[in-house]
């Protein structure tokens, strides 16, 4: 039976009249509720579609917080408002996700073993964060950002078999972030916008007005903070290590590389300026495993000398201060970027592992940082004094051995990659994703920050996509030789030679 044509039409359009009115009427006003109608559209298509909702998760976590602030400041200042605009982001990943398995039980193609492990370790990941402290929404978002994009590796791992074809992801996210260093860029020069302003003063977004209004505030563009904005870092990392590749067109990574280090500049933060390089070198020494074994045992090292000489850093940074104003001036740009007193946060956490009283079996569950102050004993901005004190010694011990092993298993899985360009690939992936995670350690973490874990996830999908391809040309059989038959002339002599004919390839 053939449905009638009209009756679908008059459907749509009572469809279409409805969202129109509740655009119009409801009470988050039109541009959450517009959001909220296009989101129901998105998540479809990234459910149906997941390669394509990669490309929309990507547009999304990248403007999706400058819509945020356009929805409040011209709409209605509420929780309610940012809840149903940032939403979209953790539906569309869900539909990625629930139309990736979809795929897997339609198709019977099954999965390699990197992308099911990918996927277990964000459950797990996820699992844990929501059995944190705090409400249920807050808790719920951080499980989200911090566990379940994760899971978006595995993802890619799984919908890009093909060599470099999942590249194209980390491509529309260097694309999408130059806009930011423009906008960043003019507010260096001439200031914030007054809708900056006003967002700010609703302190919808705590960790956004805390920034905004502190002393000498950093720019942030079109991110959601001055720390989302740090993803510039990653993007012109990624860029560099572009431009070292044979056969990509290196003038245009050349200029966006130029690009980004413009608004790495502007937005005065010291290591982020020096990330990039670091990783460079890094990429380098993960290719060969003397030079890696070398890595972290400097990197070892390092530490431990640094925690040892904490307190004479700590005590140190004012002085140092006094004799960099001295030649900088109190103001502009150089005056913010060789200023040191702002490594006090950590240096202060790295003094409470020298005192013994910081070490108990299963940790004190106190000390978290927006409990204490500066001043307090238990303050601490690194992840380990954070393991430190809520899992005490057993759960640190634990962290480093699942570290350790983690280590050694992932660089012999890259060695015994025979590819040399995917073997190279793999190292940078894995020289920034070890970067990041060590100045996590050491400094606090913007990882669950959006679009920081976006990046981060399709730098480890670009890895489990290898990974799996190898894998699964390992446990494929060797196909055998075809057997041919010898060449037999009309007279049937087999060795005969026809006259004229002559031999290939001699």
């Amino acid at each position: 039976m053939r449905s009638n044509p009209i009756i679908t039409i008059l459907v749509a359009f009572a469809a279409a009249i409805y969202a129109i009115v509740d655009v119009m009427m409801g009470y988050t006003g039109p541009l959450a509720i517009a959001a909220k109608w296009m989101g129901i559209g998105l998540v479809v298509a990234s459910f149906v579609r997941p390669k394509a909702g990669l490309f929309i998760l990507g547009v999304l976590c990248f403007y999706g917080d400058f819509y945020k602030k356009l929805a409040v400041v011209y709409g209605t200042a509420s929780m309610q408002t940012v809840i149903e605009v940032l939403a979209i982001n953790m539906a569309v990943v869900c539909a990625i996700i629930a139309g990736t398995l979809n795929k897997i039980f339609l198709n019977g193609r099954a999965p390699h073993k990197s992308v099911i492990m990918v996927w277990l370790l964000s459950l797990f990941i996820s699992g844990l964060l929501m059995l944190t402290e705090g409400p249920l929404s807050g808790r719920a978002q951080l499980a989200v950002n911090g566990g379940l994009y994760l899971a978006l590796a595995g993802v890619i791992g799984y919908q890009y078999p093909k060599p470099g074809e999942s590249l194209a992801i980390s491509r529309l996210h260097y694309l999408l972030g130059i806009p930011w260093v423009f906008v960043a860029v003019h507010q260096y020069f001439y200031g914030f916008a007054d809708m900056d302003y006003v967002y700010a003063r609703t302190n919808l977004s705590p960790v956004f007005s805390a920034q905004f209004f502190m002393e000498n505030a950093r720019v942030f563009g079109l991110a959601g903070s001055a720390s989302a904005y740090g993803a510039v870092t990653l993007l012109l990392t990624y860029g560099l290590w572009r431009v070292f590749q044979p056969g990509t067109r290196k003038v245009g990574w050349l200029i966006g590389s130029g690009i980004y280090f413009i608004g790495l500049v502007v937005s005065t933060q010291r290591t982020s300026l020096l990330q990039p390089l670091i990783v460079l070198v890094v990429w380098r020494l993960f290719t060969h495993r003397s030079s890696t074994r070398a890595f972290y045992m400097v990197t070892v090292c390092g530490a431990v000398l640094l925690i040892s000489l904490s307190n004479v850093l700590l005590n140190s940074l004012e002085p140092v201060d006094a004799v960099l104003r001295r030649i900088t001036g109190d103001h502009g740009w150089a005056a913010q970027v060789v200023r040191v007193s702002t490594f006090a946060d950590r240096l202060k956490g790295w003094t409470r592992l020298m005192k013994p009283e910081s070490y108990s079996l299963f940790g004190t569950k106190q000390g978290y940082v927006q409990e204490v102050t500066f001043d307090d004993d238990d303050y601490a901005h690194d992840m380990i004094n954070s393991v430190l004190m809520n899992h005490g010694v057993v759960g640190l011990l634990a962290c480093i051995v699942v570290m350790v092993v983690a280590v050694r298993k992932t660089h012999a899985m890259v060695f015994q990659v025979k590819d040399e360009r995917d073997r190279s690939t793999l190292a940078f992936i894995l020289a920034n994703l070890t970067i990041n995670l060590l100045l996590t350690m050491m400094g606090g973490s913007n990882i669950h920050t959006v679009p920081i874990n976006l990046i981060f996830a399709t730098l480890a999908g670009h890895a489990v996509a290898i990974l799996a391809r190898h894998g699964t040309a390992a446990t494929q059989a060797p196909a055998m030789p075809a057997q041919v038959a010898p060449r037999v002339m009309p007279w049937g002599m087999p060795d005969a030679v026809e006259p004229g004919w002559r031999r290939p390839f001699k």
